[in-house]
């Protein structure tokens, strides 16, 4: 897993705004991984889906209030299609 991946999550958690972006991202059918891999490479971040979905993932007791908030909206898993 990329550092960017981390970095990005830090970032987030302590921008409001761009947490607003990424709850712009959470849909009906879950958390959309590639859009937030996209986000990411726009705040120069270089990260793939699958490590934003295996960074979520692997770090179920570690969130933050704002990715536990996402991971109730969303779910979990990924959006079909990446």
């Amino acid at each position: 897993m990329t550092q960017d991946v981390e970095a990005f999550r830090q970032a987030v958690d302590q921008n409001p705004a761009l947490q607003k972006e990424v709850k712009a991202l959470v849909v009906a059918q879950g958390i959309d991984y590639k859009a937030i891999s996209e986000l990411g490479e726009k705040h120069n971040f270089s990260f793939t889906a699958e490590e934003a979905q295996q960074l979520l993932m692997a770090s179920n007791d570690e969130l933050s209030d704002f990715e536990l908030e996402m991971v109730a909206a969303g779910g979990v898993c990924c959006q079909s299609g990446l």
